[in-house]
C-alpha cells in the first residue's frame, strides 16, 4: 500500500474540483486532485455554454499532481483510503475538498428498467467510449438543455436521433429532428426497442437517454460524520457547512463545494470551489490577505448563484 501526504486533496475533477486545486496551485501548496473518471470537466462538458469553462479551468492546471480513473471510498478523519489502477492507497492531507458531485436519479416509469434506457450523464459514458454512431441504432433523448447536447452530439456521430422535448433547447441546431411531447413508457423484450410517448406516439430506439433530477453526492461527507438536512428543492439531502464551505462535524479542515454541497450551475460551482480552497489555504496560513480573499469568493459565489446551505 503506497501512502501519500499532502497539504490540500481536492476530491473530484468537475468544476467546483478543478477551480479549488487552481486556487491551490495559485498559492504555492502541495495539492492533489483525485478523479473518479478518466477524464475532467464533470458535467460541465454536457451543459449548454459550460463547455468552455471545464477546458479554461483544466488549461491552467499545470503544477497539481492528477489521479485519474481513481476511486476515494472512504474517509478517517483526514486520512482518504483509494483506490488507483487496482491498488490500495492512502492520501493523508492537512485539509480535504470534497466536490464529489451529484447523481442522476430517474423516476421510475413502465419500462425504465430495460437494457438500454439510462441517464444522460450515463448516455455520454458511451459517447466518450466511441460506441455510437450510425451502426449503434437510433437513440431517443428525453428532456430538456443538457439533453439537447445529447442529442446534438448523437447527431454528429451519425447516429439517428430523435429528441423529444417541450420544446427545442436554445443552441441545439434545426438539423437535429425534435419532436414535442411527454414520455409515457419505454417498450421491449429485455432491452429497450420503443420509447412511446404520451400522445401514442412510438419511436424506435436502442437507446433511450432521460435528463433526469441530480442529487448531492455526499457519500464521503456522511462518512466523515457531517450532518446533513433533507432540501425538498433537490430532492435529497446536503450536508451543513458555514460561509466558508467548512463541513460541521467532528474532523476539522474538511470542506465542500459544488453539486455536493448543493449549488446549482457549473459557473457557481467553480466559485464554490474557490471559496472552499481559498479558506483551506487560510487556515493552513499559506494564502496572504486570506478574510479578504474569501470574502471576495463569497461575493463572486452570490453573484454565480447562492447556495444552498443547509
Amino acid at each position: 500500500m503506497r501512502e501519500v501526504s499532502v497539504q490540500i486533496a481536492v476530491v473530484g475533477g468537475g468544476p467546483a474540483g478543478l477551480a479549488a486545486a487552481g486556487e491551490c496551485q495559485t498559492a504555492g501548496a502541495k495539492a492533489l486532485l483525485l478523479e473518479e473518471r478518466p477524464v475532467l470537466g464533470g458535467r460541465a462538458v454536457i451543459v449548454p455554454g459550460a463547455r468552455g469553462l471545464a477546458e479554461g479551468l483544466m488549461r491552467d492546471l499545470r503544477a497539481v499532481e492528477v489521479w485519474r480513473s481513481t476511486a476515494v471510498w472512504g474517509i478517517w478523519g483526514r486520512t482518504l483510503a483509494v483506490l488507483r489502477e487496482g491498488r490500495p492507497h492512502t492520501v493523508t492531507a492537512d485539509a480535504i475538498i470534497l466536490a464529489t458531485g451529484a447523481f442522476e436519479v430517474i423516476t421510475p416509469f413502465p419500462g425504465w428498467s430495460l437494457d438500454g434506457v439510462m441517464t444522460v450523464e450515463a448516455a455520454w459514458e458511451v459517447v466518450r467510449a466511441g460506441k455510437v454512431g450510425p451502426s449503434a441504432g437510433p437513440a431517443v433523448v428525453v428532456g430538456g438543455p443538457e439533453a439537447g447536447t445529447l442529442a446534438a452530439r448523437l447527431f454528429e456521430r451519425g447516429a439517428p436521433v430523435t429528441l423529444v422535448a417541450a420544446e427545442r433547447p436554445k443552441g441545439v441546431p434545426e438539423s437535429v429532428p425534435a419532436v414535442s411531447g411527454v414520455l409515457a413508457a419505454a417498450k421491449g423484450d429485455g432491452a429497450v426497442q420503443q420509447a412511446m410517448l404520451t400522445d401514442g406516439a412510438a419511436h424506435e430506439c436502442r437507446m433511450l437517454c432521460i435528463e433526469s433530477p441530480r442529487i448531492p453526492l455526499i457519500d464521503l461527507a456522511r462518512l466523515a460524520g457531517a450532518p446533513c438536512v433533507y432540501h425538498p428543492l433537490l430532492g435529497g439531502f446536503v450536508p451543513r457547512y458555514d460561509r466558508a464551505m467548512a463541513l460541521h462535524g467532528p474532523t476539522p479542515a474538511l470542506f465542500i463545494a459544488g453539486d455536493a454541497g448543493g449549488v446549482d450551475t457549473p459557473r457557481a460551482a467553480a466559485e464554490s470551489g474557490r471559496l472552499a480552497a481559498r479558506s483551506a489555504l487560510h487556515m493552513l496560513k499559506i494564502l496572504p490577505d486570506g478574510e479578504a480573499r474569501i470574502e471576495e469568493s463569497w461575493r463572486q459565489l452570490r453573484t454565480a448563484s447562492a447556495p444552498l446551505r443547509a
